[in-house]
């Protein structure tokens, strides 16, 4: 049950796993979106998704990272992957589609975006945050409320995992236990159930500054969870994190 399209919301702290990525030289891939539209719109799984891999600068735009999140798809979504390149002065969007790269005016884009999902276009209010991506902004400021938008963090093509971080955390009697917003969980959910292939994998992890323990736990089909409001956050349902690995032993899970 894919949720309509909300604030962007921030924590406070920066992403801890970005320079650990770096630092252990793992290729990553990140500012991927997957676009789906809502079920009272359309409930057909395979004209409801869409993915988009944001690059930042024209001269990035290449066909391998489309390619490599492909490889982790199903068949049919295989070709409803896109690479995008928002240049918001012109108000112009690059779409890298295969090998052949189109160029949109926003207008252009949006219906043709809605029109690929088979999807209605209802009026939203919500604005994209200044701290996020062109095109994060764009999908938030223009589609509607017809559509959700869930980014993925972080994408390892080695493993096929797609890494969920979370800079913050609690403790109960189960253990580490970490939040997310209900929008998330279900869009977690139908992405995982509707077109990965089972060999990919979601990963919700969180890591102190130190990085010396990773708390995780893959999100399957069965994960349970606890529902809960939080003021200021709103609903959404904790997750408790069933491995602590260190260091050494998340290489290895993400190097495959």
């Amino acid at each position: 049950m894919a949720v309509e399209v909300k604030e962007e919301k921030f924590g406070s702290r920066p992403s801890v796993l970005e320079p650990f990525l770096k630092k252990n030289n793992i290729h990553y891939e990140k500012n991927i979106f997957v676009i789906t539209c809502r079920k009272e719109f359309n409930g057909n799984i395979f004209s409801r998704y869409i993915i988009f891999k944001e690059f930042l600068s024209e001269e990035e735009m290449h066909s391998n990272a489309i390619k490599a999140i492909s490889n982790v798809l199903k068949d049919f979504m295989k070709k409803r992957v896109r690479g995008c390149y928002v240049n918001e002065e012109k108000r112009k969007i690059k779409v890298l589609r295969g090998d052949e790269i189109s160029t949109y005016s926003y207008s252009e884009f949006r219906t043709l975006l809605l029109k690929s999902l088979d999807c209605k276009f209802k009026m939203s209010s919500a604005r994209g945050s200044s701290q996020a991506t062109p095109l994060s902004r764009f999908f938030r400021e223009n589609l509607g409320k017809s559509v959700s938008i869930t980014d993925m963090d972080f994408f390892i093509p080695a493993s096929g995992c797609f890494l969920e971080e979370k800079t913050f955390f609690k403790q109960d009697h189960k253990g580490a236990k970490v939040y997310l917003g209900s929008g998330q969980f279900y869009s977690l959910k139908e992405l995982r159930e509707d077109i990965l292939r089972p060999e990919a994998h979601i990963l919700i992890v969180h890591t102190p500054e130190d990085r010396s323990r990773f708390f995780l736990r893959e999100f399957d089909k069965g994960i349970p969870a606890d529902r809960v409001y939080l003021k200021g956050w709103g609903s959404g349902v904790y997750i408790h994190l069933d491995k602590v690995l260190t260091s050494e032993e998340f290489i290895k899970v993400l190097r495959g």
